[in-house]
């Protein structure tokens, strides 16, 4: 296991042009931690997970990914958007989205039959084998999302970075996400981004509160005052008194949000 963090934040600010978006953020998450990242809408989250990838740079302060910067660690992290930009009409496979996750690891782009392999037991690993020749535009949302986290696990990351995977699928197939989410290996340092309280899995330790500025607390300290200071609305978190065993064998109470009319 790598002596850095897997992620390093220290005296970080960054904005659009004179907006500032973050202001001094300070925070480090440790490999193999599994932590979500929580805030309005606006507040930030995609900008910090953008950061964290190398795709924007701050204004000031350091960003170490292992140690080392963002840009320099790219392949080392997989990322799952909350959109795939692709023409409906072009024929994908759900495989060819996949192998997609390993064109930047070969000379001049090409993919192998090694390749294609790792891309089938990625599938094989979210549960979606049997859609290998499916076409992509033809899935359905909880579908899609399964098949962007075989992209992202097919490249061996280090750390996997999803941007409110639960956004774009029914209610009724959230519960498949948080399941599979489970199932990711063990020590590949997990970073997901919801606005959905309810979202907040059981096996969740930490939350990145983020509201232009960032605060780290342990799930069990997450109180509906810090809800209230950070939606603006008033939430009423539910402890549930049954525990559910994580992929590690622990045991967490999980977190749900009930929500008002209008929030």
């Amino acid at each position: 296991m790598s002596s850095h963090p897997a992620v390093c934040f220290q005296g970080v600010s960054f904005g659009y042009g004179a907006e500032e978006v973050l202001t001094d953020v300070d925070f480090d998450i440790l490999p193999a931690d599994n932590v979500c990242v929580v805030g309005p809408n606006g507040g930030g989250k995609t900008t910090l997970l953008k950061l964290m990838l190398g795709l924007l740079k701050p204004n000031s302060g350091q960003i170490r990914v292992f140690g080392e910067a963002p840009q320099k660690m790219q392949g080392a992290l997989g990322y799952v958007p909350q959109h795939l930009h692709f023409d409906p009409v072009f024929p994908v496979r759900a495989l060819d989205v996949v192998l997609m996750g390993r064109v930047g690891r070969r000379s001049f782009g090409f993919t192998t039959r090694e390749d294609r392999k790792l891309a089938e037991r990625a599938l094989d690993q979210v549960g979606q084998r049997a859609l290998a020749q499916a076409q992509f535009a033809e899935l359905s949302g909880g579908q899609r999302q399964a098949v962007l986290i075989a992209r992202a696990l097919v490249g061996a990351p280090r750390a996997i970075l999803l941007d409110e995977p639960d956004a774009h699928i029914d209610p009724g197939r959230r519960d498949r996400l948080k399941e599979l989410l489970d199932y990711l290996p063990p020590d590949v340092t997990r970073i997901l981004v919801s606005h959905n309280m309810d979202f907040v899995v059981s096996s969740v330790e930490k939350v990145i509160c983020v509201h232009r500025h960032v605060h780290v607390h342990p799930t069990s300290e997450l109180s509906p005052a810090r809800i209230r200071s950070l939606f603006g609305s008033d939430l009423r978190l539910v402890r549930h008194d049954r525990e559910h065993p994580t992929a590690g064998g622990h045991h967490h109470p999980p977190l749900d949000a009930d929500r008002g009319e209008g929030s």
